[in-house]
């Protein structure tokens, strides 16, 4: 596992947690361990954020792009579809 990476993660999510709670990056109100770990081994917290970070491009990018590549290929009929009855 890259611990600095692993670091740099649990700073970004300290950091936007204190802008979301109306304070300053890097004041330290939400700290990287004690907080956003909540004293957790790296080895269960960085999976999680690894996985959420997925889920969030999947659903923001990766779906749409199906659809509409659904879309246009249903629209140029490149593959027969069968009609139901």
């Amino acid at each position: 596992m890259d611990f600095e990476m692993l670091g740099t993660c649990k700073k970004l999510i300290a950091n936007r947690a204190a802008e979301i709670l109306s304070h300053k990056r890097g004041e330290k109100h939400v700290h990287p361990n004690d907080h956003v770990n909540r004293s957790q081994s790296s080895n269960d917290t960085f999976p999680t954020v690894m996985h959420i970070a997925a889920a969030m491009e999947i659903n923001k990018r990766l779906v749409p792009n199906l659809k509409q590549l659904h879309t246009s290929l249903h629209s140029k009929r490149l593959f027969p579809i069968a009609e139901n009855d």
